[in-house]
């Protein structure tokens, strides 16, 4: 551990019970923001984007998003005119404005 400590690695100590845990938190973070993208990237193709160019229009959003939740913390990183977004933007996803909301996370206060 002090080896990986020197080589700049940020080491925890884990107990067993908590290995689970661990993991199923490292592919929430990982695996649904691909989901996100993923879904984002066949709304933008309903408008008729490519792949190729709906992730450029997209990734100065995501960085800046990204970069926002690790400086202030998620809650902070949300935009705040949820109820807005839900009456307004939501219903353009063909079949999703009922399901969509409940998917998401109470984080995101979908009202």
């Amino acid at each position: 551990m002090q080896e990986l400590s020197a080589l700049g690695c940020q080491v925890w100590l884990l107990n067993a019970e908590s290995k689970v845990k661990y993991h199923a938190t490292c592919a929430i973070a990982s695996n649904l923001i691909c989901a996100l993208v993923a879904e984002s990237l066949e709304l933008l193709a309903d408008c008729g984007f490519s792949q190729e160019t709906a992730l450029s229009a997209l990734a100065p959003l995501l960085r800046s998003n990204l970069e926002h939740i690790l400086a202030d913390g998620p809650i902070s990183s949300l935009t705040h005119d949820s109820k807005k977004t839900k009456t307004s933007e939501l219903p353009a996803i063909p079949g999703e404005s009922d399901a969509l909301p409940r998917s998401f996370p109470k984080t995101c206060a979908f009202g």
